[in-house]
């Protein structure tokens, strides 16, 4: 077989491995939010993505090593639509409450990724992973960015960066994760006020963070 005749098999070569790496990615994200890590196993990540399990250590060297690059994916996604929406700084005012109202919506619109995280938390294994816990640290240094120029224009008074941090992540990771019982709730035992929607609860914690944190002086 010549070179000319075998190059036109590589494009399509890499197409395929690129759709293999993807439909594992994407199945195991599914499985690992649902079940857990230790409740996940190659054969069901497998068969959900129709692809052999051998693939997952030819790719990604192993389950953890599936489990960081999702991680690590997902973060990068929401790190993304970050940078896409925030505007440049203008008032520290806005901007912050811009920021809290963001990242709430990035977090609340991927599902698995409150869950895996919030999984990860309990079982204290996130920060063991050095790529996803420099990631997620990314995640308390914008806080205290935004945080930090407030206080510097004397609109933000004396708080903890990391307790803002936790208090605005852990309202988005818990309105994400009890979505499916408030449905239920509220469409089985007739508690209609347990529907809340996405865009009126992350204006919500935009409004009372920053009253929270706003100088009396302000």
């Amino acid at each position: 077989m010549t070179a000319a005749s075998a190059s036109p098999t590589r494009p399509a070569r890499r197409r395929d491995a690129e759709a293999t790496k993807a439909r594992l990615m994407s199945a195991g994200e599914d499985l690992f939010s649902a079940h857990g890590f230790a409740g996940t196993t190659l054969d069901a990540i497998a068969e959900k993505a129709e692809a052999n399990k051998a693939m997952v250590r030819y790719y990604f060297g192993g389950k953890d090593g599936l489990y960081t690059a999702i991680i690590e994916a997902i973060i990068d996604d929401v790190l993304s639509q970050l940078k896409a929406e925030l505007a440049e700084p203008v008032d520290p005012m806005a901007d912050m409450g811009d920021f809290i109202e963001v990242f709430a919506r990035a977090v609340i619109g991927r599902p698995s990724f409150p869950r895996m995280i919030l999984r990860d938390y309990l079982d204290g294994d996130i920060m063991t992973r050095e790529g996803p816990a420099r990631k997620l640290r990314s995640f308390m240094e914008t806080t205290r960015r935004f945080y930090e120029a407030g206080q510097a224009d004397g609109r933000f008074r004396a708080v903890d960066p990391h307790m803002l941090h936790l208090s605005i992540v852990g309202s988005a990771i818990f309105f994400s994760v009890t979505r499916r019982i408030r449905t239920a709730i509220s469409s089985h035992q007739g508690m209609a006020d347990f529907e809340i929607e996405a865009a009126p609860f992350t204006r919500h914690l935009r409004d009372l963070v920053l009253s929270g944190i706003t100088s009396s002086q302000d």
